[in-house]
């Protein structure tokens, strides 16, 4: 089968995936819902949504997070809901209705209240969105933070609808954007915009060393799509990383 073929095919089960998936799907009264590419990338596999992390950052944020001894830590696009086992008082919710969320729902749909939350995670769960719905989203989650909340954020710079534009032409996903939001929304940083470490990775071996994987038998299984491809994985862009707090 040519690549093109094996391309068609993947994206026609993809978009059958995801129409099946929010036939499942109760309440999809959301502008969300209604691109059905949007929830093509928002949908993803439980080991590549683990292991694409840089446990050195995420274990920083977690002892931050921590330290606050929370009643509330809202993890907002949770996927399978990894945070919640490391972070005390965590509810996460997701768009998609992963087994393991504690609710299905989209940010404008997500019934906290404001003020409510000691602190917000929200990892890579906005890049994709439009300008005008992000904003929307941003007002809202920042609404439900305590006065000196903090929010623990991420995004890819190249996380949106094509690897020139990003998801946002007129700003996109960088350092000049994140600073954007920061005086629109009036936040201070904790910790300001860092990109990560794990850049231009081509080695999914050496990787998989980085993180604790020393199994080939673990390997083969949490990597087998990569592995058949020759085991290489080539991250184009770094994550960004970076923390708010919310004034009095």
């Amino acid at each position: 089968m040519k690549h093109s073929q094996r391309t068609h095919s993947l994206d026609a089960w993809r978009e059958s995936h995801a129409k099946e998936v929010l036939s499942t799907i109760s309440n999809t009264d959301d502008p969300f819902y209604n691109d059905i590419n949007l929830v093509k990338r928002y949908l993803h596999e439980e080991k590549d949504s683990y292991n694409i992390r840089n446990h050195d950052i995420i274990n920083v944020i977690y002892d931050r997070l921590n330290a606050l001894n929370p009643e509330l830590v809202i993890d907002v696009g949770c996927g399978h809901n990894f945070n919640k086992e490391k972070v005390q008082n965590l509810i996460g919710f997701d768009a998609m209705p992963y087994p393991k969320a504690d609710m299905c729902c989209t940010i404008l749909q997500a019934p906290f209240e404001e003020n409510s939350a000691d602190a917000i995670i929200a990892f890579s769960s906005m890049q994709m969105l439009n300008e005008e719905y992000r904003l929307e989203c941003y007002e809202r989650i920042i609404s439900w933070v305590k006065p000196n909340g903090l929010m623990e954020m991420r995004t890819n710079p190249l996380g949106g609808s094509n690897i020139s534009g990003g998801p946002n032409p007129q700003l996109r996903d960088s350092m000049e954007s994140i600073n954007g939001y920061t005086d629109r929304f009036n936040l201070e940083y904790i910790v300001e915009p860092f990109y990560d470490s794990l850049c231009d990775i081509t080695d999914i071996r050496a990787f998989s060393k980085k993180i604790g994987i020393t199994s080939d038998d673990i390997f083969k299984e949490r990597f087998k799509s990569r592995v058949a491809k020759g085991g290489l994985w080539a991250r184009h862009a770094r994550q960004i990383y970076w923390t708010w707090r919310k004034p009095f």
